[in-house]
């Protein structure tokens, strides 16, 4: 009993909720043009990122990858090379990184 004792009295630790999935700044957005976040993509408004890492630590994430914000034409001399970070806090997610920004983001269900 003593080795019960002493697994329920351990602090627990739960991993953090994932950020994979469609998110919006409203409802409506839901629908009409939300961002989709995939673990090495993400796609919303006329931004289109692809990545080559990912690290989370916590509640922040960032990706080292290709941004494109030219309305999806991904041609290459139109992208950009570099770091994207996500950060969730109170059911919120703010994603931001090579000029542009996703402010406010409710998940979409």
């Amino acid at each position: 009993m003593p080795l019960v004792l002493a697994l329920l009295a351990a602090p627990q630790t739960f991993a953090a909720e994932t950020i994979v999935g469609s998110w919006a700044q409203s409802k409506a957005e839901c629908k009409t043009s939300p961002v989709t976040i995939k673990p090495m993509e993400i796609r919303g408004g006329d931004v289109f990122c692809y990545f080559n890492t990912v690290k989370r630590t916590g509640d922040l994430v960032e990706w080292k990858g290709h941004c494109f914000a030219d309305g999806g034409t991904r041609r290459p001399e139109t992208g950009e090379d570099g770091e994207v970070r996500a950060f969730y806090r109170g059911g919120k997610l703010q994603i931001e990184g090579l000029g542009f920004a996703f402010p406010d983001l409710l998940r979409c269900k």
